[in-house]
């Protein structure tokens, strides 16, 4: 007997193809993967995707498949899992383990940042006896000498191997997939999104900087925008706590301006160093698979006069 997680794996199989084949009427009737455009047949050779990753508390969203899934955990939600875990030290809610050096010892520590200061704690279950030892014997030395010149190292063993640049791109993706979960293949199998997908490609190159921005004041109100001002970076805006992630909108270029050159735009934008606000209209972010633009374009735009405004800020 189907459990519930099989027959949502089916219902959501079946809304995808569904989807695609409205999307692209003469394509055969598959699932086709967001992230590297494969058609699929079978819903169980497809993978539920959590969006953001789970270790950040996300939630399946989407169906992938697993070597997209898998490919993208190893090499991007790692970093993802990392920085939050960066972030929340940075303000005092986390400790870290770290390698302590002093006077040719070393040891396993524990460092919490609190009141712009780190109070640091031995871990000797986790280090050599005699080092231990050692190092802190060397330090209430230096301490009751009230020497002024000694040296103490210290390693982030948790953050060594965080990489910020696959950070940002891991979460482009999630803000790419939660555009495909509301918006369908319509909106992402565009030529204009070729560029993102490469840059999930090609995790270490800087294929689309420009479609990633931060904003200096972190929100809970995260959602999906239709940017509207100014005019000429009118785009779909996925807001992420401080990060804004940019898509080509429809746009017809003898109405407005050519869509496929938004990221060149908004690099010519920001080089001018000055602050830049941008306006749009809000919607929440999916929780299950709509496809809007595929089964009913006219009703996203229904949500979206229904839907709250948005001022930022982006620049100096």
């Amino acid at each position: 007997m189907p459990t519930n997680k099989n027959r949502k794996k089916i219902k959501w199989f079946n809304d995808g193809v569904e989807a695609f084949v409205r999307a692209r009427p003469d394509a055969p009737r598959l699932y086709c993967c967001p992230i590297c455009i494969r058609g699929f047949d079978n819903p169980n050779e497809l993978t539920f995707e959590d969006v953001p990753p789970q270790s950040v508390g996300g939630k399946p969203l989407v169906l992938t498949c697993p070597n997209c899934n898998h490919w993208s955990g190893r090499l991007l939600d790692t970093h993802i899992r990392t920085g939050c875990d960066l972030h929340e030290f940075a303000e005092g809610k986390r400790d870290t383990r770290i390698k302590l050096i002093h006077s040719g010892d070393t040891i396993t520590a524990k460092a919490l940042l609190a009141q712009g200061q780190i109070q640091i704690t031995g871990l000797p279950e986790n280090s050599d006896p005699k080092a231990h030892r050692s190092l802190f014997e060397k330090l209430d030395k230096v301490a009751s000498k009230g020497l002024k010149s000694w040296e103490l190292s210290l390693e982030f063993i948790e953050f060594k191997r965080h990489n910020p640049w696959r950070e940002a791109v891991g979460w482009l993706r999630v803000a790419y997939l939660y555009t495909f979960a509301a918006l369908g293949y319509n909106f992402i199998m565009r030529p204009e999104l070729n560029i993102i997908r490469e840059q999930f490609q090609r995790p270490d190159d800087r294929i689309a900087p420009q479609a990633m921005q931060s904003i200096r004041s972190p929100s809970t109100d995260n959602g999906l925008s239709f940017l509207y001002s100014p005019p000429e970076l009118r785009s779909i805006v996925v807001r992420l706590g401080v990060n804004l992630f940019f898509f080509p909108a429809f746009v017809e270029s003898s109405k407005l301006v050519d869509s496929s050159t938004l990221y060149e735009r908004i690099a010519s934008y920001l080089s001018l160093g000055q602050k830049l606000t941008i306006s749009g209209t809000h919607i929440d972010l999916p929780k299950r698979p709509q496809f809007a633009f595929d089964y009913l374009p006219r009703s996203i735009f229904n949500h979206v006069a229904a839907g709250g405004t948005i001022r930022v800020d982006m620049g100096n």
